[in-house]
């Protein structure tokens, strides 16, 4: 098991999470999974750069539901779209008051996108965060437009394969979504993350997600 990442537990393993995992703690971008098929929802996997980013470890982070962060203060309407969105099996993006272990407060911008298993079912979240404390609005406006520039780079088979993979999809549901085999979709995979200027694929998703995909 790679160093920088936590236990899995039940069903999300057996379920495919495996590669998304193995892309997590790849990511410098901070990062958690969180499993749907246990009770509360538990934190089964984080990265590096997220426990540079809480001051969190594993070991301390593994099995906490992701509200820990916010240490409940979190809003009603807020908590209705995660809600909703995890029902749904969709992905969204957010932005909260969270708080590292020092008790020292950051404002998150919190992307989720949807992991399914083998058998199509939704089985966990993968959730990425990046410090806004010092974004302002018009910055937020400009990683918008700037992600769209960057996904406008890509071809559009190379643009369907990354969108798809924002939605949480697998290799083999890609490929059964637009038509072609899985192999031509690890292709177009990796020719966008070239294309993006990006070293994996969470880091692609990252850009979909930003530019509203």
């Amino acid at each position: 098991m790679p160093p920088d990442l936590g236990v899995f537990a039940g069903a999300a393993e057996r379920n495919c999470v495996r590669e998304v995992r193995g892309r997590l703690t790849q990511s410098r971008i901070a990062g958690v999974i969180a499993d749907l098929t246990q009770p509360d929802t538990p934190i089964i996997a984080s990265n590096r750069a997220f426990s540079e980013l809480t001051g969190y470890s594993r070991s301390e982070t593994v099995g906490q539901n992701c509200r820990f962060l916010n240490r409940g203060k979190i809003d009603g309407a807020t908590a209705r779209k995660f809600k909703r969105s995890i029902a749904d099996g969709r992905p969204f993006s957010t932005e909260l008051e969270n708080f590292r272990k020092d008790g020292t407060p950051f404002f998150n911008g919190i992307s989720v996108s949807p992991i399914y298993g083998r058998n199509g079912d939704l089985v966990a979240m993968l959730g990425s965060q990046i410090d806004l404390s010092h974004y302002d609005p018009e910055c937020q406006i400009q990683t918008y437009h700037r992600a769209r520039a960057k996904l406008s780079l890509l071809s559009d088979r190379q643009f369907e394969v990354v969108t798809e993979m924002a939605k949480g999809l697998l290799i083999k549901e890609i490929a059964f979504n637009i038509g072609i085999a899985p192999r031509t979709v690890k292709l177009h995979r990796a020719a966008a993350i070239k294309a993006l200027g990006v070293s994996n694929s969470v880091e692609a998703i990252r850009i979909a997600i930003e530019a509203g995909y």
